[in-house]
């Protein structure tokens, strides 16, 4: 509904509830009339009142000009009498009704505008809680997005750190030895895709990574995820126990699957107390 049309609608009913006011007060008048002649005007104050409370300025003119030919017409004769009295008293009841319907008007305005006020305040303050919730939850993503960038960076650079320990300490066996640089080496290539994947942050906190599916060999993805955390174990004197069967291979992408076995084993050494087994 547009303004206009919504303004036609408001102008009848305030016009009808001052017809309705007017003759209410005529009809009270003419029940009283024996006790409060000759004063007729009261109960039309209060219709005019009325009237400019519901509809405002418009219907308060309307109620003003019906109560003066109600009053001059039927309570006090002679029909619009140009005496002193009359217009004296007609002029008197105009002005006064004028006023009323000027000031109930404006605190008519008053009230509505408090009423938007206070509707636009709620809806200010609806607008801030939505927001301080999604600055809450994006703050979330932030934290959970820093602690698996930890996660996923701390797992290779623990292998290598710890498998260059064994080598300075000049107590590894030549096989040993070239496993180590082995794992070294497949660790810093780990670490390499870990950063390359850092480069399309948007795609790691929509958890919309890039797949390489191809069939994947389980064994050696296991062996290398043990060999990774094998340091971690023998610094806590952990029995790293390995068993492997005849394991077909899958459809996945190797790196993805490497990481799921190292964030596992990592877990269970982290957890596991000192000469454990796992």
């Amino acid at each position: 509904m547009t303004r206009a049309g919504s303004a036609l609608p408001r102008a009848v009913v305030g016009s009808a509830v001052a017809v309705a006011s007017v003759a209410v007060a005529t009809a009270f008048t003419a029940a009283l009339w024996p006790f409060v002649k000759p004063t007729a005007t009261p109960l039309f104050f209060a219709a005019v009142v009325i009237s400019s409370w519901f509809g405002g300025t418009g219907p308060g003119l309307l109620a003003t000009v019906l109560s003066v030919l109600v009053t001059e017409m039927h309570f006090l004769p002679p029909l619009l009498g140009f005496d002193t009295a009359s217009v004296v008293r007609v002029a008197s009841f105009v002005i006064v009704a004028l006023l009323v319907a000027s000031l109930y008007d404006r605190a008519r305005t008053a009230q509505r505008r408090a009423e938007n006020l206070a509707s636009a305040r709620e809806e200010l303050l609806r607008q801030e809680q939505s927001a301080r919730a999604d600055a809450e939850t994006s703050s979330r993503a932030k934290d959970e997005f820093l602690a698996t960038l930890s996660h996923e960076l701390r797992t290779p650079l623990n292998a290598m750190l710890g498998w260059l320990w064994w080598i300075r300490q000049g107590r590894l066996e030549p096989d040993r030895h070239a496993r180590a640089m082995d794992t070294i080496d497949r660790n810093c290539k780990a670490l390499a895709q870990r950063i390359e994947d850092l480069l399309d942050v948007s795609r790691i906190i929509t958890g919309k990574l890039r797949l390489a599916i191809r069939p994947v060999a389980l064994a050696p993805i296991v062996e290398a995820a043990v060999d990774a955390v094998r340091p971690a174990a023998d610094a806590k004197a952990i029995d790293l126990v390995v068993s492997l069967g005849d394991v077909p291979a899958v459809a996945g992408d190797a790196d993805r699957l490497q990481q799921i076995m190292w964030n596992l084993l990592s877990n269970a050494i982290k957890f596991t107390p000192d000469k454990g087994r796992v």
